[in-house]
């Protein structure tokens, strides 16, 4: 499956639904049938994540978390209270329960920022996307090169080749 990409800003009604932005509908897996898993993500957002994608290989690495360790017990809980199955309408909308909206900052009649994230979505209140990007110091080229420092000199030698023509 091509994952998630890209970002939109949709407004939650006020029956705390939100439509699901084409450009992200295309990359949902066809076996999800249109069905997510919805919980809190790390920082505070909403996160979708496709049924399939849930079933298959978030809902695993929860299950196999240590229950008699303090903090996986704890990663466990976060993760599996605020969990709930929605599934698209016929206008594509995502249904959020009220108190993991209040938990992130978000209400009906709010605008929401939307981001495609490889295998999830995420939404977040706009002011709480941009004090988590201005509340860090790296920038992209520094995470970069911590995190994809193995695919980065790859990256590097398209990106020469395109500087010389």
């Amino acid at each position: 499956m091509a994952g998630f990409k890209g970002q939109a800003e949709n407004t939650i009604d006020s029956k705390g639904r939100m439509p699901v932005p084409a450009k992200l509908r295309d990359f949902m897996p066809k076996a999800a049938r249109g069905a997510f898993v919805v919980t809190q993500g790390m920082e505070s957002c909403i996160v979708l994540y496709p049924v399939t994608v849930w079933d298959e290989d978030i809902e695993p690495m929860v299950e196999a978390l240590d229950m008699f360790d303090k903090e996986q017990a704890l990663l466990a809980r976060r993760m599996m209270m605020w969990c709930d199955e929605v599934t698209m309408d016929g206008q594509y909308r995502v249904s959020f329960p009220a108190n993991l909206m209040e938990l992130v900052g978000l209400k009906p009649g709010d605008k929401a920022k939307v981001l495609g994230i490889g295998n999830r979505i995420e939404v977040w209140a706009p002011a709480s996307f941009a004090a988590y990007l201005n509340g860090s110091s790296l920038s992209a080229a520094d995470l970069a090169q911590k995190h994809l420092s193995k695919k980065r000199s790859r990256l590097m030698v398209g990106r020469t080749s395109m500087s010389r023509s």
